[in-house]
């Protein structure tokens, strides 16, 4: 398998504007890095990139699982990053290459803590209900802004991306998600399907720790600059 590669999911002229942008930042720290993105406007993402994924389907944030199932055909180590990032200069990111298998997240979060997060979960009672009966055990948030995946095994990463999709088809009429954006926190589909297929899921340590430390990911609109390396 070939070094790690970035995926993105850049839709719209916002997100993909704001793709344009980190990516630029990313291959000026490393003009060799690679990096996948599926978008619905291909014509629209700057040059040099190593593979540009056209997707036909209205947006959803699960969406990034055709991404990340392009990239572990030829990969086995991947970090996932929202657009809307600053990468803080100094940072080597091949050293993820290095990382034990399965997936590093900022964070890991169970129900309790996203109601102090985000007060009452009511308006998505449904759809919690719906995964547990997919997932019997306490349901679990991962970070789904940026994190490190490294599957070896073709068997897991065939696992983990079915189990993903099946999931995300089975919740998509329950999907009345925060801000009304589709498939908003994703990241319990994501942690259901990483516990299917087998796949360690940590929080950082070590290098991604560091990597991680210069990363900010500011989660809001319009508040992007243009100097993404600072």
């Amino acid at each position: 398998m070939k070094s790690m590669v970035f995926c993105f999911l850049a839709y719209g002229e916002e997100h993909i504007n704001e793709f344009n942008i980190v990516a630029k930042s990313l291959l000026q720290i490393n003009p060799e890095y690679r990096i996948i993105v599926g978008t619905d406007s291909p014509e629209q993402i700057i040059k040099g990139i190593y593979r540009v994924i056209e997707i036909k389907e209205p947006f959803n944030y699960n969406l990034k699982r055709v991404v990340i199932e392009e990239a572990l055909k030829e990969f086995d180590t991947l970090m996932f990053l929202d657009t809307d990032i600053f990468i803080r200069n100094g940072i080597d990111f091949l050293t993820l290459d290095k990382v034990g298998a399965g997936m590093h997240a900022a964070e890991i979060v169970n129900l309790d803590k996203l109601k102090d997060i985000y007060g009452s979960l009511d308006y998505m009672k449904d759809y919690l209900n719906e995964l547990s009966t997919i997932h019997l055990d306490e349901l679990h948030l991962v970070h789904e802004g940026y994190f490190v995946l490294k599957i070896v095994d073709s068997k897991q990463k065939e696992s983990f991306i079915k189990h993903w999709r099946d999931i995300d088809i089975q919740t998509r009429p329950y999907q009345r998600l925060a801000y009304d954006l589709p498939g908003a926190m994703e990241g319990i589909i994501i942690w259901i399907a990483l516990h299917k297929a087998g796949i360690e899921v940590r929080l950082p340590e070590a290098e991604v720790k560091k990597v991680f430390n210069r990363i900010s990911h500011f989660g809001k609109r319009n508040c992007k600059l243009e100097k993404t390396i600072i």
